[in-house]
């Protein structure tokens, strides 16, 4: 009787159920957020549809990134107020309001989360008004006092690739090899070694790269094969 009433308890037990913990509630103003950007995606899709164009005034996007912002200033520090201010951007942005992109990077904390996003958006605004001075003026002011390796990265990364769209490649270089050095092994630093490489390798006025390959009927061909010609090399993926 002793054996099989162990053997019960012991049967008991290895059947039981594991406890799970309780999932954590979820954030309200977070699905606020997303809710938001729903429905700025669907306003601002029936806008374009209808001939609307960036940058009009009754553009939705305008509208919705000053609610993202307004999310921001009222939930300062959270997770929420980091999300709506990566979306505020964004959407300033998508309607053309590249001077309100750049004020509003410029006042900016340093140490606001959403500059890993922001960085981005600042560049592609500084170079739709080639104000390429105010974009590096803020990304040195961020470089001069951030210690967060992703964040720095990411910020290199941007600087790099506006070094590259002034026809710096020597600067730029510089930027992505500062990458390397801080941030090993991030995808950064993967990007970076892609543009090192085109920087040192496929500039203008370099040799083209030696390759060897197959035309469509299965001929072997080389780059030595056209040597001293000209030729016109077309570039085509399929996705």
């Amino acid at each position: 009787m002793k054996r099989t009433a162990a053997c019960f308890v012991w049967l008991t037990l290895a059947t039981a159920p594991a406890q799970q913990p309780p999932k954590p509630s979820e954030d309200p103003v977070l699905k606020q957020v997303a809710d938001m950007s729903k429905r700025c995606l669907a306003e601002s899709n029936q806008f374009r549809e209808e001939g609307g164009k960036a940058g009009d005034p009754g553009d939705p996007a305008r509208k919705w990134a000053t609610l993202f912002w307004r999310i921001r200033e009222e939930h300062p520090g959270t997770p929420a107020a980091d999300r709506a201010t990566r979306a505020a951007f964004s959407w300033w942005r998508h309607a053309d309001q590249d001077e309100e992109v750049m004020a509003r990077a410029e006042k900016l904390p340093a140490d606001d989360p959403a500059w890993e996003r922001v960085i981005y958006i600042l560049k592609e605004s500084a170079r739709k008004r080639g104000a390429w001075a105010r974009f590096t003026n803020k990304a040195e002011s961020l470089l001069s006092v951030s210690k967060d390796k992703k964040l720095r990265a990411a910020v290199w990364k941007e600087v790099g690739s506006a070094y590259l769209s002034q026809d710096k490649p020597e600067q730029a270089k510089g930027a992505f090899e500062a990458i390397l050095k801080e941030a090993p092994g991030s995808s950064e630093a993967e990007d970076a070694k892609q543009f090192i490489h085109e920087i040192n390798h496929l500039n203008v006025g370099q040799p083209a790269p030696r390759f060897q390959a197959k035309t469509v009927d299965g001929a072997p061909i080389s780059s030595q094969d056209f040597r001293g010609k000209v030729v016109l090399l077309s570039f085509w993926a399929s996705w």
